[in-house]
């Protein structure tokens, strides 16, 4: 029985850790975008441009520290040039979210698709990009005029999951559940992919964009999983070994001046016979 528990056991733990890598997210862009004087979020990239000067369509993104280990590239195209707004064109802020800073200010372009084109990815591997669509001008709707939605398209993968997002016009307290992210995961097919966000509805021929969100899937290391599954396999023998019944304690025969260490020698002396060696426990 104790056998048979052990090797369940062993099955158990090592069926586990084959199908279920670790599921915890890698960041690899977190760009915060606003204008010179806005506040960054903790943690973020501030992509900030003066509320005077437009920007050119293209920007290259910047990465977070796993991003540039991982050697990936991002780069934003707003077809159409980019507009910083922060709270010196006023731009009230987010408060009672956790991405407060995200939210509270923004770029916007006359256009009503923008794209994400990311390279250097991995083939197989599983990417998430995250988008925040609001404008918290106070003096009218803003670029969120007439609301709309958010739909992400890809090129260059295979879609998991997909949420349109929310175009929205929210300042002050406010919960994460009121800003409607747009949320695209995807499989890459090879080393590059474009998602293309496009706007639907609302009175304003533009998009507001206030951050963007790239991250991956952690997993362990191939060392890592082998260390631990040698271990286990070590500890697994070990405590078969001790209830299986076959480690007997040196037996000693006295012949004479002679000791002998073979059980199966019965002409002399005394031999310990069952489980010598057996343990209540592993």
């Amino acid at each position: 029985m104790t056998n048979k528990l052990l090797a369940g056991f062993a099955a158990f733990v090592f069926g586990g850790l084959w199908m279920t890598p670790a599921r915890g997210e890698v960041t690899l862009v977190a760009a915060d975008l606003q204008s010179l004087v806005s506040v960054t979020q903790p943690g973020w990239s501030g992509m900030g441009g003066d509320v005077n000067i437009v920007l050119p369509a293209v920007q290259v993104l910047a990465l977070t520290a796993s991003g540039s280990a991982a050697g990936i590239t991002a780069t934003l195209d707003g077809v159409s040039n980019w507009n910083p707004r922060g709270p010196d064109r006023d731009r009230a802020a987010v408060v009672g979210t956790t991405f407060n800073d995200v939210v509270s200010d923004l770029w916007f372009t006359r256009s009503l698709s923008y794209s994400l084109t990311l390279g250097g990815l991995v083939q197989g591997t599983r990417y998430t990009l995250r988008a925040w669509h609001n404008d918290s001008y106070t003096i009218n709707t803003g670029a969120a005029a007439g609301g709309g939605t958010v739909t992400p398209t890809l090129t260059g993968g295979t879609i998991m999951a997909s949420t349109t997002g929310a175009i929205t016009n929210l300042y002050g307290l406010q919960t994460d559940a009121s800003f409607g992210v747009a949320m695209l995961e995807f499989t890459a097919d090879g080393t590059g992919a474009t998602i293309t966000m496009t706007r639907s509805g609302g009175d304003f021929t533009g998009i507001p964009v206030s951050g963007l969100q790239v991250t991956t899937l952690a997993v362990p290391e191939p060392t890592a999983f082998g260390l631990a599954c040698t271990s286990i396999a070590i500890a697994a023998g070990w405590c078969l070994r001790r209830h299986s019944g076959i480690h007997y304690k040196s037996v000693r025969f006295r012949r004479g001046d002679e000791t002998h260490g073979s059980p199966g020698d019965h002409r002399g002396g005394s031999v310990d016979h069952g489980r010598a060696g057996q343990r209540a426990g592993c």
